[in-house]
């Protein structure tokens, strides 16, 4: 008994020992990607989405030399800037266009439209003018994210709702493209850092370093920006009516979707009476 009694112990000893091991992982990964956040200057991601004027028919020689070179410089600091697409999707103005799975620098021929058959541009490109001239771009973010999914002559109302066909593909997207997008700065941080622990087990370690940042970016560096209506306002009475009921369920399903994206919405004004929509 007294065998049995000291066996039983050491093994309870043993796997308290190893669970305390496992702790002390967990709580060095995250202080990792804290120290990541600190140093290495987490990216800013921008969630894009909504009908034509989001998929943008602009012409890009028509910008300026100067303008595109601020823009596609990244301003002052050079930051980097790069965009992941998926447009027109159900294919209603033309033909679906896709930046194929990957992030393009932006510049004038990052989008390349099937339904115009052109390169063209939408607000991505004065987004992120207003973010490079903005103070917080000084120190806050390094590199931009652009994360655009939108359609032409598609509604709210049965397109973009949780249960249609455009909203499946928005969520995938947006977690392919952040996935992409904390691969990357996970890689930036430790390629100038490599210590012989983590390289001992060093896929279990990047995984888990991967999968920690992109709940960090969805939960404190994530904007959505928000541009449709005219399909719904042009549509049935049906569509009108419940706009507003529309877009609160659509931004509450995010969340339940592993992202957190409701607490930074960003949707242009354009109805002298939009401050009425927003109290709805």
């Amino acid at each position: 008994n007294t065998q049995h009694t000291t066996h039983n112990t050491q093994h309870t000893t043993h796997k308290l020992h190893q669970t305390e091991e496992r702790r002390s992982k967990r709580k060095k990964k995250r202080t990792k990607i804290r120290a990541m956040h600190q140093h290495a200057q987490p990216p800013l991601i921008c969630i894009l989405a909504g009908q034509s004027d989001m998929v943008g028919r602009g012409e890009p020689e028509k910008l300026s030399e100067e303008f595109a070179s601020f823009v596609a410089g990244g301003g002052d600091r050079k930051h980097s800037i790069s965009v992941l697409y998926e447009i027109d999707f159900l294919g209603r103005e033309g033909a679906s266009s896709d930046s194929g799975g990957e992030f393009r620098p932006l510049n004038k021929t990052a989008q390349f439209s099937n339904a115009g058959g052109r390169y063209s541009f939408g607000p991505e490109w004065g987004i992120a003018d207003a973010i490079l001239r903005s103070d917080c771009a000084t120190n806050n973010w390094q590199d931009i994210y652009f994360i655009k999914f939108a359609a032409g002559s598609t509604n709210l109302h049965e397109d973009w709702a949780p249960g249609g066909e455009l909203f499946p593909r928005l969520i995938s997207l947006v977690k392919h493209g952040v996935k992409m997008a904390a691969e990357r700065c996970c890689h930036n941080a430790n390629r100038s850092k490599h210590d012989d622990e983590d390289q001992a087990d060093n896929k279990s370690a990047q995984i888990v370093e991967v999968e920690e940042m992109e709940r960090s970016l969805m939960q404190n560096q994530t904007a959505f920006f928000w541009l449709q209506g005219h399909s719904d306002a042009g549509g049935k009475a049906i569509m009108r009516s419940n706009y507003a009921d529309n877009f609160g369920k659509f931004c509450k399903e995010f969340p339940t979707q592993r992202t957190k994206i409701y607490q930074n919405v960003m949707i242009p004004r354009t109805n002298p009476l939009f401050h009425l929509f927003l109290k709805t």
